[in-house]
């Protein structure tokens, strides 16, 4: 799905998908590369 009909269903604009989807990958990103919080 794209971030305009994802925020369509829950109600948010677009930009605010984007960035929470942005968020989210980067984080799994460290997750996967072993790093925690305060390794960055």
């Amino acid at each position: 799905m794209s971030d305009e009909e994802i925020g369509g269903l829950l109600n948010v604009v677009r930009s605010t998908i984007f960035r929470h989807r942005k968020t989210a990958l980067e984080k799994i990103k460290l997750y996967m590369e072993g790093k925690t919080d305060e390794q960055k």
